[in-house]
Formats: structure tokens, sequence, C-alpha cells
């Protein structure tokens, strides 16, 4: 109230409070409540790549030519050199919705063929190995059993190999997990992959009967073959003599491990189970990217990739937020993408894409992801979903601003070089307006009450560049 002092009139203070936010550099946190983060912290956001600290358009998906037009469900790389030249004869391999498989040389343009004598009714289990003094590529699924291919002859089914779900090259022997075989590990004889007739001097299994649960995946990393379980990690140390192989019990896991997620990552084994994300040294796990670890719901379905220093992991999220995105509009197995760098530990997250597969390619060349609807596609960073824009979201927490009761959220500032939306919201009502992009920073007028007031930065499906946003209240009083 106004109070009149003599000639002047003396009006009280307007109290003002305003959250800044400098940088979006700290990122995401769906494991706390909203109440408790800071302003720079978002509880809810995807489609933004936030790792300079600008909002700018996050990774998805660009069509990849050499697969264009052909439904595939997975694609790998045949390393290969050709006996008779020495020369480099990488080959690009898929294999087809329909079954078949195809193969082109990696480096060339153009289509790939289809290769004669073999069908697959499942993505199968990958390794290269000098077989005899040739390269050859070894592709087994559980069904069919396993192929080896030569690059030049037709595959050939090898007799009496276990159903192989999982494999690596370890010592100059196979080993792997198979169908059927819940708690086995399979190994092959030693310099032949494809042997696995049971003898002393031969190939052989391993029982694993513990606590840990079925055996999904094997990896060499370290100087053992690690294990993955439902709930844990076994050690297997074998070199030379069978009989002097080694089994040692490791991490035990509060939540289902789910294999497909478990990738060498360099110096470390990176894997999703059902209460988050692990790194594992070879003796010790840790969880990483904790401010997702509640955003990871099933994995069921996960596909994991490793290049270039970062970790690519699809995967289900939940839909908090009940909105629909792209993918999520029809049945799908997937709709998240985790692009995790090691060295920095910036992680950004996609979602609306249906992804079943990802294949890291040779070198620099990135990864390869596959559809749900089986298209090909490299992840770049142009957010989008090929021809589809890939929407996005920021939600800066709802805070009082340091000032108790009822408040005016009087304006925004910000900086946006495209068109954005904000969408406010407060304790009893929200508002959105329509942002102009431009090349200075803008004052948006608000005029939203509430004790607790927040904000969602929302951008279509077009390029993205958001910095120094700024919430200013008026009213209220302190505390």
């Amino acid at each position: 109230m106004a109070v009149r002092r003599g000639r002047y009139i003396s009006a009280p203070a307007v109290r003002r409070g305003r959250v800044r936010i400098g940088s979006f550099k700290a990122g995401a946190d769906a494991s706390a409540d909203e109440s408790t983060l800071s302003p720079d912290v978002s509880p809810d956001t995807y489609n933004f790549c936030f790792s300079r600290g600008v909002l700018t358009e996050g990774y998805g998906l660009a069509d990849y030519d050499r697969l264009r037009g052909l439904a595939v469900s997975a694609v790998w790389r045949y390393v290969r050199t050709d006996p008779e030249t020495d020369a480099a004869d990488d080959r690009l391999m898929a294999l087809a919705a329909t079954g078949e498989v195809y193969e082109g040389p990696y480096a060339a343009a153009g289509p790939l063929t289809v290769l004669g004598g073999i069908r697959l009714s499942a993505p199968p289990a990958v390794t290269n190995y000098r077989l005899y003094g040739e390269d050859v590529v070894i592709l087994c699924t559980a069904a069919e059993g396993m192929y080896v291919y030569n690059g030049a002859d037709p595959p050939y089914l090898v007799e009496g190999a276990p159903c192989i779900t999982s494999l690596t090259l370890h010592a100059e022997r196979l080993f792997v997990t198979a169908g059927g075989a819940r708690n086995a590990v399979w190994f092959s004889e030693d310099l032949d992959p494809t042997n696995f007739d049971l003898s002393l001097s031969g190939g052989g299994f391993i029982q694993l009967i513990d606590e840990r649960g079925v055996s999904g995946r094997v990896v060499s990393f370290a100087g053992y073959v690690y294990v993955f379980r439902e709930y844990g990690i076994s050690r297997i140390g074998g070199y030379g003599d069978q009989r002097e192989f080694t089994v040692a019990s490791l991490f035990v896991s509060s939540g289902r491990i789910f294999f497909d997620s478990v990738q060498l990552c360099g110096d470390r084994i990176l894997f999703l189970a059902e209460d988050g994300l692990y790194a594992f040294d070879g003796y010790n796990t840790v969880k990483t990217v904790k401010r997702l670890s509640d955003v990871f719901i099933d994995g069921t379905y996960a596909a994991a990739a490793f290049t270039a220093g970062r970790y690519y992991l699809s995967f289900s999220m939940d839909r908090r937020d009940g909105e629909t995105l792209l993918d999520e509009a029809s049945p799908y197995r997937n709709n998240g993408l985790l692009i995790y760098d090691l060295s920095s530990g910036a992680a950004s997250l996609s979602r609306g894409m249906d992804i079943r597969r990802l294949t890291a390619l040779k070198g620099g060349d990135g990864v390869l992801a596959v559809t749900g609807a089986g298209r090909a596609g490299l992840v770049v960073k142009n957010g989008r979903y090929f021809e589809a824009g890939l929407p996005k979201k920021w939600r800066v927490p709802k805070t009082d601003f340091a000032l108790s009761g009822n408040k005016r959220l009087a304006a925004v500032h910000l900086f946006t070089r495209y068109p954005c939306t904000l969408r406010l919201f407060s304790d009893t009502g929200q508002r959105t307006l329509a942002v102009a992009g431009g090349q200075k920073p803008q004052r948006v007028r608000c005029n939203l009450s509430g004790v607790r007031l927040g904000l969602e930065i929302l951008s279509g499906g077009g390029p993205a560049e958001i910095a120094s946003v700024s919430l200013v209240v008026t009213g209220g009083g302190r505390d």
C-alpha cells in the first residue's frame, strides 16, 4: 500500500526472484524428486544435445544408401584379406527380413547381393577368424547352427556345433553360450573354433550352477572369459590344457542383466541391468550415468555398440509424460537411444525410434542402426528420424524462487536462434507461448501465477540452438 510522506508518495518495493540457467551441461536426473533438483538439471529431457551447455538437436538416423530399399534385421562387417592379392577385401553383410544373407565389398558403392547356400531365421552371433590360413566369418544361430564363409566358396554348415547364442574368441578357442544349455559355457578345440567334439584334447563345456542364473553372454577381456548371467558375472581362466581352466564367481546383481546390452568398451565392459547402467573393469562393478538410472525400464530387446569412445544403447524407456512420439504410435520394442561418451561422461538421450540392432562400422564410419521396420540408418546428430523430425523437450523443474506464498512468473529471458515453444506450469495451471527465432536475446512476457513455477522448452523437428535462459518472478515474500 502506498504511503504519503510529505510531498512524496512512498510505495513498498516489489519483491523479485530470478532463476538463471547459464549452461545446460549438468544434464538430466530422472532418479531424484523434482523438488530437490537445481534449476540447471532437468527431470525430463529427450532429443536435445546439451554437452556444450547449449540446447541443440540430438542424435537421430539418416539413410544408409548401401541398404536403401532393403528390409533387414541385422548388419555386420566381415574383415577379410584376399589370399591371392594380399589386399584388404572387407565385406559388408546383412540379414534380410526374409532370411537371405546379403553381402558386398565394404569400401565400394552400390547395393549388396544375395549370398547363396544360407538362410537364417534370426540375427546371427558373428565373429571373424583366420581358419586354416583363410580369413573367415563365422555365423551362428540357435536354430540353424554354425556356418563358416570364406568370402569365395558357398558357406558350409558345421556338424556337431552347439546351438550358439553368444560367442567370443579367447586364446585360439571359441567360447560360447548355447540355447537349451542354461548354465553351460562351451568351448572349442584349441586352434579350431569349429570343433566342439568332447575330449580332453578337443572341446568341452563348463557347468555354472549357482544363484546367478542363466548364462547369456561371453566376453574375452583382460586375459579371461567373462560370463554374463541373469544375476551376476562369472570368470573363466582358460589357456592351453582345459584341465587347468579355472572358474570364479564375481559380481552379483540385484536386478536382471540384459545380455544384448553387454558391450566391451576399451578398458571396461558396459551393461544394462534392471536397476541401471553399469561399468565393469574385470574386478569392480560401478553404476554409471546415474542421472538416467530411473529412465531405464526394460532392456529385454536392448542393442548396443561401441566406437570412437562412445557407447550406444537402444532400450525401452517409460513415457512418464504421456506423450506419443513417432514409433510409439504403433507397437514397438524400443523407443530410447542413449549415447554415452566414456571420456567426458556426457550422455545424450533420444526418444521415439524403435531401434532393434546397432553395429559399429569400420574405424570412424560410425554406427549403423536397424529399426523395427527393417530400415537401416546411420546414427548422426541431425535431430531427425529419416524424413521425420524428432520433437525435443527440456523441462526446468518447479521452484519457489526462495519466495514464500503466491507469486507471478513475469518473464522468461532466453536466446533461441530458431523458433521454439515455452510451456509454463504452476501448481494450479499452465500456459503455452510460441517464441520466434532470432539473432539476439529475447524477453517473453508470461503472466502465470503460483507458489511453485516451472518451464518446459519444446522444439519441433527442425534445428535448435537455445541458451542463457532466465525466469523472473514478482511478488511473494521472504521466509
